[in-house]
């Protein structure tokens, strides 16, 4: 009798059907759109069945598509292009016109976002900001979730006369990212991390990779979300060797990952 209750049980889940994701991928300050492929990570998506998109600009105001849409498509992924160097709120602004396309062309799909460095953490922001949108995942990539010394390092130096040489030297990023630099600051009360560490974050999965060793921009701890107030019980972490940057490993990683959270939801 349980034999036949439990093949009626799969029976039901074979004919339910099961919801098709957008893998959504954000880069990080100091990188661009291109850092995805520049890595092999869409070649590893690619192979292991999930259809390309393409990669969503801004042209002034207006969210272009560069490339042949996936609509219909059962596993699809999209990566953005952020302006790296604006605030976080700047930044999450325009995640949310890429997010609001890309959920008009897959009304009925949900969403994994996947973030690298800074981008890991306006995704997290953008989330917080729209609990309404269909965000089955968070996973993100060496991220400074409690903020970053290089960015308080790089403040400090935007606050001095060095700041005015910086564009003569081909620094001029550190005029142009001070806003960043404040928000990506260690500790500190008026940060808009620290504010958002201590927000209620909607219900999904929290993933985050983290390199073993820390690296040169941010310390091991800074990476792991379970470290964050809001989510410390909720999210689990996994370790990786590997310094900052994104690479062909974080792809064969973020397939079994997807594999994983596919199998999460047929439970």
């Amino acid at each position: 009798m349980n034999r036949i209750w439990l093949l009626v049980v799969l029976g039901l889940a074979w004919l339910s059907p099961v919801r098709a994701d957008v893998v959504v991928l954000m880069h990080g300050y100091q990188s661009s759109v291109g850092a995805w492929s520049e890595a092999g990570i869409d070649r590893a998506l690619s192979a292991a069945g999930w259809r390309f998109g393409g990669r969503l600009f801004d042209s002034r105001g207006v969210v272009t598509l560069d490339g042949p849409g996936a609509d219909g498509v059962e596993k699809s992924f999209y990566t953005v292009s952020l302006p790296h160097e604006s605030m976080l709120w700047t930044q999450a602004d325009f995640l949310h016109a890429y997010l609001t396309t890309l959920r008009a062309w897959h009304p009925d799909e949900q969403f994994i976002l996947v973030g690298h460095s800074a981008g890991g953490v306006v995704a997290r922001l953008y989330m917080v900001r729209h609990p309404e949108f269909p965000a089955r995942a968070l996973i993100t990539v060496a991220s400074p979730h409690l903020g970053s010394e290089a960015a308080d390092i790089a403040g400090l130096v935007g606050n001095t006369p060095l700041a005015m040489m910086a564009p003569m030297v081909g620094l001029g990023t550190l005029n142009r990212s001070r806003g960043l630099y404040h928000d990506l600051s260690a500790d500190r009360a008026d940060s808009v991390l620290y504010w958002l560490n201590r927000q209620e974050h909607p219900v999904a999965q929290y993933v985050s990779i983290v390199r073993r060793d820390g690296d040169l921009l941010m310390a091991r701890r800074s990476q792991d979300l379970r470290n964050v107030p809001s989510l410390r019980y909720r999210a689990r972490s996994i370790e990786t060797n590997g310094g900052h940057s994104l690479e062909a490993d974080d792809g064969r990683l973020l397939v079994e990952l997807l594999k994983d959270l596919a199998r999460r939801q047929l439970i």
